[in-house]
């Protein structure tokens, strides 16, 4: 029993080490390759039971979605004062042709390699270790404090809820990147607006 325990704990442990690694610059490229080899051998088995989990995660996303941009205009108000997001300050610099490797950044690898490891690794390890309810608040505060940014952190720590619940019901990590897409196309929107 020890034995077992002691494994569990050094595998939550690495993969929560695992995700220091979106902290490091250029990282992305090789999370987003681990990412696609994983998809691309556990995927497309059942495609209409894929599509059915997916419209189901996308419908929770729907009805979750006004509570993170309640959040997030609230957060805004009283974080003002703190800087924004790197990623959002070179994006409004950027020239149109600096911009498209940050857009498709921020609209695929970003929510792929995230959800990946957010929403799958991290929250199945935790799902055994800590329950339900713990795990989708763990996860979804790792999740913000990766982001390194005090201003976005009450929306993406309310993003991470909502993607953990999202991946919870659907029982499909591709529902929560689905989520995720649309929601960085319409803080991408937000933006440019």
């Amino acid at each position: 029993m020890l034995i077992q325990l002691d494994n569990v704990l050094l595998k939550a442990s690495c993969i929560l080490l695992l995700g220091l690694t979106f902290l490091i610059p250029g990282a992305e490229l090789l999370l987003f390759l681990v990412t696609i080899i994983y998809f691309s051998k556990n995927s497309f088995t059942e495609p209409f039971l894929k599509i059915k989990r997916l419209l189901k995660g996308c419908k929770v996303f729907l009805l979750l979605l006004p509570m993170v941009i309640i959040v997030g205009s609230v957060s805004h108000y009283l974080l003002n004062d703190y800087s924004k997001q790197d990623i959002v300050i070179k994006l409004k610099e950027a020239s149109y042709l600096e911009s498209i490797p940050m857009i498709f950044s921020v609209l695929f690898v970003a929510p792929f390699i995230e959800e990946f490891y957010f929403r799958k690794l991290l929250m199945d390890s935790l799902l055994k270790w800590l329950g339900i309810l713990f795990a989708v608040i763990f996860s979804a505060l790792y999740f913000s404090l990766i982001h390194l940014n005090i201003f976005s952190f009450p929306i993406l720590f309310t993003l991470g809820i909502s993607l953990g619940v999202v991946r919870l019901i659907s029982n499909d990590w591709l529902a929560s990147v689905l989520c995720h897409l649309f929601f960085n196309s319409f803080m991408l929107v937000q933006i440019y607006s």
